[in-house]
C-alpha cells in the first residue's frame, strides 16, 4: 500500500492569464518602442507551466506544480543592444521596462566600439503547435500518482532491490514573439517525461539501473500518449532485471 503524498508544493511567477489576454498590450508595447526612437525592437512572452510526481520507496514522494510567466524587451540604438525584462503584466511597469531597454541601449552605444547591423530579413508570421494527443494537464493528479506509484511498488518485488523511484513530469511553454520590423509569431510546447530507477543489492555487488532512458527518464514533445507508451507497470519488474541480469552474465 502506497503512502499518502505530502502536500502539494507550489511555485507561482506573478498572474499572467495567458497570451490572448494580454495581445493588445503586446502590441502597444511595439508602438511605443518604435516612437521611442529604437532603430529596431522586439517583445518576448513566455509563460511556462509544469507538473511532477515522483515515488520512492513504496510512497508518494511529492508533487510540484509551477507556474511561471514573464517579458522581456530588446531595443536597438545606434548599433547597440539594450535589455530589460519584468514579471509584471501591469501597464506601465510594461512601458517601463521598454523604456529602460532603450536606455541601456543608448548609454551602451555611447562606450561600445562596435556597431551591430541586423541582416535583411523578411518579418515573419504564424504560429505553431508542438504534437500533442493527450493534454497532460487534463489527466487528474490521482491518476498520475496511481501510474508512477503502482510503476514503483512493482520495482520493490525482488529481496535484492534496495530501493526503486520514478518521477512524470510535463511541462508546457507558451511564447509570443513580435518587432518592430512586424513579426508576430505564436508557439505553443507541450514536453513529458517518465521514468523508472533501481538500485539492486546481489552478491556482495551493487548495481543502479534505469528505463527507459536514463536516471533523469525519457523526454519528448509530445503529451501524456507518450508516457502510456511506456507500459511502466508492465516494465517495471522486468526491463531493470533483465540489464542487471545481462551485466551479471557478461
Amino acid at each position: 500500500m502506497l503512502e499518502a503524498p505530502p502536500t502539494q508544493r507550489a511555485r507561482k511567477g506573478p498572474h499572467f492569464t495567458g497570451v490572448a489576454h494580454l495581445s493588445d498590450r503586446l502590441l502597444t508595447l511595439v508602438q511605443h518602442l518604435k516612437r521611442s526612437g529604437a532603430d529596431y525592437a522586439d517583445v518576448r512572452w513566455v509563460k511556462t507551466r509544469s507538473q511532477r510526481v515522483e515515488a520512492r520507496d513504496g510512497r508518494i514522494e511529492g508533487t510540484v506544480s509551477s507556474d511561471t510567466a514573464g517579458i522581456g524587451v530588446r531595443a536597438l540604438v545606434r548599433g547597440a543592444w539594450g535589455f530589460a525584462a519584468t514579471c509584471s503584466e501591469d501597464a506601465s511597469a510594461l512601458r517601463g521596462v521598454c523604456d529602460r531597454a532603450v536606455e541601456v541601449a543608448r548609454a551602451t552605444a555611447i562606450v561600445s566600439p562596435e556597431r551591430v547591423r541586423l541582416a535583411p530579413v523578411e518579418a515573419q508570421t504564424g504560429s505553431y503547435t508542438s504534437p500533442c494527443e493527450q493534454d497532460p494537464f487534463e489527466v487528474s493528479l490521482d491518476d498520475r500518482i496511481e501510474l508512477i506509484g503502482s510503476a514503483v511498488e512493482a520495482l520493490r518485488g525482488p529481496d535484492h532491490v534496495a530501493g526503486a523511484d520514478g518521477h512524470i513530469e510535463s511541462t508546457r511553454e507558451d511564447k509570443r514573439f513580435l518587432s518592430t520590423e512586424g513579426a508576430d509569431i505564436t508557439q505553443t510546447f507541450t514536453y513529458t517525461s517518465a521514468g523508472l530507477n533501481v538500485t539492486v543489492a546481489k552478491d556482495g555487488e551493487v548495481q543502479r539501473r534505469s528505463f527507459p532512458g536514463d536516471s533523469m527518464g525519457a523526454h519528448a514533445a509530445a503529451g501524456y500518449e507518450h508516457v502510456l507508451a511506456m507500459n511502466l507497470v508492465e516494465s517495471a519488474p522486468v526491463r531493470p532485471f533483465e540489464i542487471y541480469g545481462s551485466r551479471r552474465r557478461s
